[in-house]
Parts: structure tokens; sequence; C-alpha cells
């Protein structure tokens, strides 16, 4: 199992570069809105594929993205 999740973590993070390399990875900004003070207090980054709508949860996405450089 634990061979199983590894290459599935592998496999996700290719992808993550090709999309990266394609420019079919690109970030979506999302307000943090303050309700009490009823207005927008800070964006959240969150990257988003385009083009493909089977891919895997955000979590593993995010998770991926955030422990490869990809620079």
């Amino acid at each position: 199992q634990m061979n199983r999740a590894a290459r599935e973590r592998v496999a996700l993070e290719s992808r993550v570069r090709e999309a990266f390399a394609d420019g079919s990875l690109v970030l979506r900004y999302e307000p943090v809105v303050s309700l009490g003070e009823a207005r927008v207090v800070a964006l959240d980054a969150q990257p988003r594929w385009t083009g493909e709508g089977d891919l895997h949860d955000e979590r593993a996405l995010l998770a991926v993205v955030e422990s490869t450089p990809l620079a």
C-alpha cells in the first residue's frame, strides 16, 4: 500500500511539473472577507489545472505544489 501511495505521489508530481511547464497550472485568487468589517482583508491563492476536469483533489495538488521546487 505504501508503494502504491508513493507511485501515485510521483505520478502527480510529474503531472504538476508538466502542467507548470505548459501553462495549464494557474493560480486562482479567492478573497478573504472580514464579515465584521464587511471588506476584503486578504487574497488566498489556490493552484488550479485548466483543461482537465477529473484531477486529484485540491489538497493533494496543493501538497505537491508546496513541496516541489518548480523554479
